[in-house]
């Protein structure tokens, strides 16, 4: 038999094509999923409210794992708290309960942060039909159509990242200071080491370690983080000053494929399926993606998603399904689609402000939508919930909807493993095969990854990973240092740290920190804050009081400029903010 080590793809023998032919495509063995028993609610310590609230939407029991981490966490009171499992594991319930425990026991709002507009808008509705009964104003902070509810007259306010580092902003230079939050939920925690957009998650979980530590605080705000893929989980929690729970379990049994030509191998490159493909079904797709998805939904009546690298191969990818489903079922005289709600997907689309998409138009009649950035809200939001609906039963997306909104499939496939020319890591392969699976609908689902045979090396190292990266901070960045930057002048014009003591105190409240200690790096932190600090000066962000006249920087008072509020107010980093200075003064605006 072939191993992952010794197995060359121009070496099948004619018996293990002929033996791989005979497996099944469609009816694979999976032995029983091994939990704790579920545990009924009406047993856990939740108010009779939110128990019905649950009750009403068909929810009456937890996995052994939710409960055993929801009391976990409850018995840790207000300490900071994160959680890892596999996605599609349940982990969404537990920050609910914890958040919803939150508000009814102290009284105080509740921040939940998700990393994209999309999913902001899908929480806010969910919460609304959800908790409907315990008469909760919930707020949703994304984009410019952000909710009519002011935060202050929001008991649960839902938000992207920059976002909530603005709320966190502006509470911190209020006289309340934080008071009025007791608790901020983080999806998708991972995100701290995202490249762009990390070093914000950062910066503001920092600021609220940091207004935690301070000696005047009463009332400490408790950070809950959950995330499928963070291998590093001690570390984040050492950051936190965090419990942990940890659990693999995964309540759909998920199959891993994949496919070469036309062999399906598993992830030690052992072939295990022969796949009989029409040419005549599969017109200008060669991978035959075409009847593998035409398979899922006329057999299993379920959905598939397909991730493309661009959005461009979405839209082509989406068109050219539509065209050979429509070859099959004039082939076939088989129809399995909805015309009349598809009809009424489309006149939905019609009547948005972009008005209907030309190539939507070509593909969605035959159950085939695209999804990715290129549309609006209003047209993404159309098609999940169409999808959702069994209505469109196939989306091709990009990788941002493997970590953004909910939309689970029977099968998911992975065009290609490369993304801008490079193999996607084993975080957001993970990522992606996690959409496959609904409880409630499916007993298996699987995954398949098309890998030509020049791509077989890469696939390989990235499964021999094992693990997924450790996260590492994105904070500190040696050239330009911007997100340093921005961090001292947020925290200075918060008030809350205004001496270089103070400032030095907070930059130790970042995980920056944290990771720099634990890989034993040597960072000249007093001389990179003493270059931001003279930067923020000599652009007149910030401006030196010396109290007492004596040529001491412990005396040294650092405040915020009028600039520097506008900067803040703002949302942009201070570089950013200088440069559209100069260009407003270009423009003598």
């Amino acid at each position: 038999m072939a191993t992952s080590d010794s197995f060359m793809m121009d070496s099948l023998s004619d018996s293990l094509l002929a033996a791989v032919n005979e497996m099944s495509f469609n009816e694979p063995v999976h032995p029983p999923v091994a939990e704790k028993p579920l545990k009924p609610l009406s047993e856990l310590n939740l108010p009779p409210s939110v128990i019905a609230c649950y009750q009403r939407s068909g929810i009456s029991h937890l996995f052994g794992w939710q409960a055993e981490c929801l009391e976990k966490a409850s018995a840790s009171g207000k300490r900071n708290f994160i959680f890892s499992a596999p996605a599609s594991g349940g982990k969404t319930i537990v920050s609910e309960l914890l958040l919803i425990k939150s508000i009814l026991e102290t009284k105080r709002k509740a921040l939940f942060i998700e990393p994209y507009v999309s999913i902001v808008q899908e929480k806010a509705n969910y919460f609304r039909k959800l908790f409907s009964s315990l008469h909760l104003r919930i707020a949703s902070y994304a984009n410019t159509n952000d909710s009519h509810y002011s935060f202050s007259n929001s008991h649960i306010i839902i938000c992207t990242i920059e976002k909530a580092n603005s709320i966190i902003n502006r509470l911190l230079s209020n006289r309340n200071d934080l008071n009025e939050l007791g608790i901020v939920i983080v999806d998708e925690l991972h995100w701290i080491g995202e490249i762009n957009r990390g070093y914000l998650l950062e910066l503001l979980l920092s600021k609220i370690i940091y207004y935690n530590q301070l000696q005047t605080t009463n009332n400490p705000v408790q950070i809950i983080g959950m995330s499928a893929t963070i291998p590093n989980l001690k570390q984040l929690a050492q950051w936190l000053n965090a419990d942990i729970y940890e659990t693999l379990f995964r309540p759909i049994p998920l199959d891993e494929y994949i496919k070469i030509d036309s062999i399906l191998y598993n992830k030690q490159f052992i072939p295990v399926r022969q796949l009989q493909l029409c040419e005549q079904w599969n017109q200008g797709d060669s991978e035959g993606v075409t009847e593998i998805i035409w398979n899922v939904i006329e057999h299993n009546c379920r959905s598939v998603l397909v991730f493309c690298s661009t959005k461009h191969w979405c839209e082509v990818l989406a068109k050219l399904l539509a065209k050979n489903f429509q070859y099959i079922i004039n082939d076939k005289q088989i129809n399995p689609f909805d015309k009349i709600k598809l009809d009424d997907v489309i006149e939905q689309l019609c009547r948005t402000p972009a008005g209907l998409d030309t190539d939507l138009a070509c593909s969605i009649p035959m159950g085939v939508a695209f999804h990715h950035a290129g549309l609006t809200i209003d047209e993404r939001e159309i098609i999940e919930n169409a999808y959702r609906a069994n209505i469109i039963r196939v989306i091709v997306c990009t990788s941002t909807l493997s970590s953004g909104v909910n939309l689970p499939a029977r099968l998911v496939i992975i065009r290609s493993p490369l993304q801008n020319g490079r193999c996607i890591d084993l975080s957001t392969y993970l990522q992606m095969v996690g959409r496959a699976g609904r409880k409630g609908y499916d007993d298996y689902a699987e995954s398949i990854l098309i890998c030509s045979k020049k791509e077989v090396d890469l696939v390989q190292k990235m499964f021999e990973q094992q693990t997924t990266k450790p996260v590492h901070s994105c904070f500190f960045e040696t050239e330009t240092h911007t997100s340093l930057k921005r961090a001292l002048l947020e925290i200075i014009s918060s008030g809350k740290a205004n001496t270089k003591e103070q400032i030095i105190s907070y930059l130790r409240s970042t995980f920056f920190y944290t990771c720099t200690n634990s890989d034993r790096s040597t960072i000249d932190e007093q001389s990179t804050i003493d270059k931001c600090l003279s930067w923020l000066s000599h652009n007149e962000l910030i401006h030196c009081i010396d109290k007492e006249n004596i040529d001491n920087e412990n005396n040294i008072r650092y405040e915020p400029t009028q600039l520097a509020l506008a900067v803040i107010s703002s949302a942009i980093n201070p570089d950013d903010g200088l440069k559209l200075v100069v260009e407003l003064n270009k423009r003598n605006i």
